[in-house]
């Protein structure tokens, strides 16, 4: 899995948890698949592409490799032990990791990770670009939208994906499996993960996954 296609990264203002703010904006998500696929032996040198429609997330992905320091500062909520193994050793592929408390760390990430890492701007509605994507993230984007917004966006990831590409998201509405398989993608497995305890009540989120 050597390009990657990421569909609405976006910035976290603050944790959602606990709106905590002491850090300024940053997406994550591209270095943590990053991590991911070299750790689990998917992809030597993984070449990841966002896209979104806020020009700030854009700005972000611009200006981190040039930074002297690019540095991501992540916190995690308590959680199951598995969720919390995974934190404890996200980073390790990608850079220097140093954990400030059990809960925190500051990843510095090596020089061409950061770089690998580009970014443009693209409406996933609307708009396709060219490419052969071996895998695509879509996570909380694909839930925003209504039915024929779902269907058009999946049409727009199906075609830019290569032959046995890979789609992943977080949308688990009963009908998107029929719109997927419409478009050309065939379900492969979804699951609700436990990933912390919550204050309150427990904190879950869902994935799928899709092949070409």
């Amino acid at each position: 899995l050597e390009r990657v296609l990421i569909v609405g990264p976006g910035l976290d203002f603050a944790p959602r948890t606990s709106l905590d703010d002491r850090f300024p904006p940053q997406s994550y998500q591209p270095y943590a698949i990053a991590d991911a696929l070299i750790g689990l032996g998917l992809s030597a040198h993984p070449r990841i592409e966002c896209v979104d429609i806020n020009s700030r997330v854009i700005q972000f992905f611009q200006e981190f490799p040039r930074r002297s320091r690019p540095a991501l500062h992540i916190l995690s909520p308590p959680g199951d032990a598995e969720y919390l193994t995974y934190f404890r050793q996200l980073g390790d592929k990608i850079g220097a990791a140093h954990s400030e408390e059990p809960l925190e760390k500051t990843i510095e990430l090596r020089r061409e990770i950061a770089r690998s890492v580009t970014a443009d701007k693209l409406n996933i509605i609307t708009e396709r670009r060219r490419g052969r994507y071996d895998l695509a993230v879509a996570t909380n984007v694909l839930v925003y939208f209504n039915d024929r917004e779902l269907l058009l966006a999946l049409a727009n990831i199906q075609s830019m994906l290569a032959p046995g590409g890979y789609l992943i998201h977080n949308e688990l509405r009963p009908v998107i499996d029929e719109y997927a398989q419409a478009v050309g993608l065939a379900a492969i497995q979804a699951r609700t993960v436990r990933i912390a305890a919550g204050r309150k009540a427990p904190l879950y989120d869902g994935f799928a996954i899709y092949r070409k």
